[in-house]
């Protein structure tokens, strides 16, 4: 799973996303806006829990259709080690995340779109969306989105003010 930040920081936030999730996507811009000031000591996993029954058994309804879609293309992007400038095209849009600018969004992120279009083209199990979802649902996750502070879970985007104040109690408890 992408993550990004030091291998060994004494933090880790392991994020069940959805990127067609709009508090996914707030949640997202405050754990940037408070990571900038823990550089050294945390580290962001993400992990991908799309609401969309067409690649999500565990998904009550499709709440997101196409979301299935924008995580295939970010797990690919991973495999061309560009995960985070594609997350970051994604939830920088300004607007509303739309599944049909995929290619728009793969093209910010600097991918190859022939080996992209493969990737996508060779199914989920090439892509490890699969494993994600089973991830998800093996430590509880049913909304996103959740995230996993040093093993302890937070439903919901949490503003910067209280993700600072929960990183800061985590670190205090080292």
């Amino acid at each position: 799973m992408p993550a990004r930040g030091p291998e060994r920081a004494p933090l880790t936030v392991v994020v069940f996303s959805d990127f067609l999730c709009e508090q996914c996507k707030r949640g997202s811009g405050y754990l940037d806006i408070v990571a900038a000031g823990h550089r050294d000591a945390l580290r962001i996993v993400h992990v991908s829990y799309p609401a969309d029954q067409s690649c999500n058994p565990y998904a009550e309804k499709t709440l997101h259709p196409g979301a299935c879609d924008v995580a295939r293309v970010a797990a690919c992007a991973g495999r061309q080690g560009r995960f985070w400038e594609f997350h970051d095209a994604v939830f920088g849009d300004p607007g509303k995340v739309r599944p049909d600018s995929l290619y728009a969004y793969a093209a910010r992120a600097g991918l190859d779109r022939p080996a992209l279009e493969a990737c996508v083209a060779s199914g989920d199990s090439a892509t490890g969306l699969p494993a994600e979802i089973a991830l998800a649902r093996s430590v509880g996750v049913t909304a996103t989105p959740t995230f996993f502070f040093n093993g302890r879970r937070v439903v919901g985007a949490l503003k910067p003010w209280m993700l600072e104040a929960a990183l800061q109690a985590l670190l205090e408890r080292r």
